[in-house]
């Protein structure tokens, strides 16, 4: 029982962190919605590492992560015919008092949030390799398309996920 409440406690700080680095994430890119991409990003932050593990076998780190997906942008806009206008000032997300409480996201982070409350009360502990996983979920959108443009194949990618998540959880 006591193993159960420390993974429970684990889950809910991980979550915080998890939501509050997406949110910031996204307010970098002035974005008023946080979405998969800015989920994915933030779970290299957690303290287990098991993100950031997962993609080192592709040679990918955070900072090249997010340089494909600020690409993916660009070649958006400019595809929309909005290509090498000046972007306007990042408008700052409105923070609720607690990161819970109306957590703006896209259908992308949403979608990824009822996949990671789809693991249910296992009593296993949220890791990054997790939120890995979940992103994998989805076949269209933002981070398959960053993916892609990675060189990355996506069951390779979650073979590697699993594989942290298991190595994880065993250590624990």
């Amino acid at each position: 029982m006591f193993q159960g409440l420390k993974n429970v406690a684990w889950t809910l700080k991980a979550l915080k962190q998890l939501c509050e680095g997406a949110m910031t994430q996204a307010e970098a890119e002035g974005l008023s919605e946080v979405g998969a991409e800015h989920f994915l990003l933030s779970a290299f932050d957690l303290p287990d590492g098991t993100a950031r593990r997962s993609f080192e076998p592709f040679g990918v780190d955070k900072e090249a992560l997010r340089a494909a997906i600020e690409r993916h942008y660009a070649e958006a806009l400019k595809a929309a015919g909005m290509g090498g206008e000046a972007m306007p000032p990042p408008a700052p997300i409105t923070r609720p008092t607690s990161p819970w409480a109306g957590l703006p996201s896209s259908a992308s982070g949403l979608a990824l949030l009822d996949r990671l409350a789809e693991k249910g009360p296992a009593g296993e502990p949220l890791c990054g390799a997790d939120v890995v996983l979940a992103t994998l979920a989805a076949r269209r959108g933002t981070v398959p398309r960053v993916l892609a443009s990675l060189g990355i194949d996506p069951e390779a990618l979650a073979a590697f996920a699993r594989a942290e998540r298991d190595t994880h959880l065993s250590s624990l």
